[in-house]
């Protein structure tokens, strides 16, 4: 199988990094590199990390001098990426991945050389680990395509992409700090097709934490304007299902943020009583 790198952001993830680093140690498929950056963590990160790493020859830790913010410490894991790399994972620190998730994405690309990345169906955790609900996405590239303009269909920490894709793209925005995996995917379904497996294969978590759920205002007002910018760069009319979510979103604007996050869940989330996997 060709070379694997696993990159993950951390600040501040005491609390859920080793389920996280666990998941990720504990794959079926072994054969990667896991790339860690500290982004200036002021808890125990960079102390759990340190140990793993010691436990684990696959795990290099990198340690920004302070914190720098989520995109900035992106695009530095993006530069540590080693040339002769053909597959890279992104990972969210309190999020956890199925023992298969590896295994499985990479057999997908394997069989399909058209598709650049591929995604998955998630699980939705509580800040205990209790299950709460499922997401699903479009799986067929053509349906990605469609979609993703109007509705973000690609879940960040649970891509897998082909090394040529980052090589094309290239850094994530620094004016996208909220959404800037939302900016990437529109750059990038100029160029390369998208899958999702219909299984979950990661574990995603809502916590206070979140830089999402701490900004979900600026998220939406910004997510609604990476749509705008994306018809107006590709001089096409934005659908009526677009203008819909535009007008739905300049409504959610008006209310308190914890409805919005209650309305979000409620609509997005499909409650799911058990477990998939594990």
């Amino acid at each position: 199988m060709k070379k694997l790198i696993v990159l993950l952001p951390v600040y501040n993830a005491e609390k859920f990094l080793a389920e996280c680093l666990d998941s990720i140690c504990n794959q079926t498929y072994r054969d990667f590199e896991l790339i860690v950056c500290n982004d200036g963590s002021n808890d125990r990160s960079l102390h759990i990390l340190r140990q793993y790493a010691a436990g684990d020859p696959r795990i290099r830790v990198l340690s920004n001098p302070e914190n720098l913010g989520t995109v900035k410490t992106r695009n530095r894991l993006l530069s540590e990426i080693p040339e002769n790399t053909d597959f890279v994972a992104w990972m969210d620190s309190d999020d956890i991945c199925s023992s298969e998730r590896f295994r499985k994405q990479l057999d997908y690309l394997m069989e399909h050389p058209a598709i650049g990345g591929v995604g998955s169906a998630l699980e939705i955790i509580d800040e205990n680990s209790d299950l709460i609900g499922r997401r699903d996405y479009p799986i067929a590239a053509s349906e990605i395509r469609k979609q993703l303009p109007i509705c973000n269909v690609l879940a960040q920490p649970a891509m897998l992409l082909r090394h040529d894709v980052l090589r094309k793209i290239g850094d994530y925005s620094v004016s996208c700090s909220v959404c800037e995996d939302y900016d990437y995917w529109l750059r990038a379904i100029d160029c390369f097709d998208f899958a999702n497996l219909p299984e979950p294969l990661l574990r995603y978590r809502i916590s206070k934490q979140q830089i999402k759920q701490r900004k979900l205002k600026k998220t939406l007002a910004i997510t609604m304007l990476l749509q705008r910018r994306y018809y107006q760069r590709n001089g096409r009319r934005m659908p009526l299902s677009g203008i819909i979510r535009q007008i739905c979103g300049f409504t959610l604007l008006m209310l308190p943020a914890d409805w919005i996050l209650k309305l979000f869940v409620l609509f997005t989330y499909r409650k799911k009583g058990q477990s998939e996997w594990g």
